[in-house]
């Protein structure tokens, strides 16, 4: 659950609406000043450090720019199951679910898998995929 959201004075957030959500679920809010990134580093680097995550998944999985989607889900999946020093070298995910990851079932980005299919009896039971 979100407990504090912290946003510049854009419009996309600053309405009655969206303020009155916020109220009715408990979510505290913090305003930056608009225009001045330097109130939001640590949001700002987070994105940076996903943006490269990004990169190399991308060109490390040699697929195209168009599962840049798919592959920040799982850069940020990933981050949320490393230790981080900010928090005695937890998870977040640790953190927020009190219980240590699996971290069994990962596997590559972009690598090759196979997916099962019921067909015709003399038809291939899988075919090839790409994990993303």
């Amino acid at each position: 659950m979100i407990k504090i959201l912290r946003t510049d004075n854009g419009s996309e957030f600053c309405n009655h609406e969206f303020t009155n959500y916020c109220k009715q679920v408990g979510i505290a809010r913090n305003m930056t000043c608009s225009e001045t990134p330097q109130q939001n580093g640590i949001a700002k680097r987070m994105n940076r450090t996903i943006l490269k995550k990004v990169r190399c998944l991308l060109k490390d999985s040699k697929l195209l720019k168009k599962f840049w989607a798919e592959a920040v889900s799982t850069a940020c999946y990933q981050i949320n199951r490393c230790p981080s020093s900010t928090i005695n070298f937890k998870t977040p995910e640790h953190m927020w679910t009190e219980k240590l990851p699996i971290l069994d079932h990962m596997k590559p980005f972009g690598c090759i898998g196979y997916v099962h299919k019921k067909e015709g009896k003399l038809d291939p039971r899988a075919h090839k995929a790409v994990f993303l």
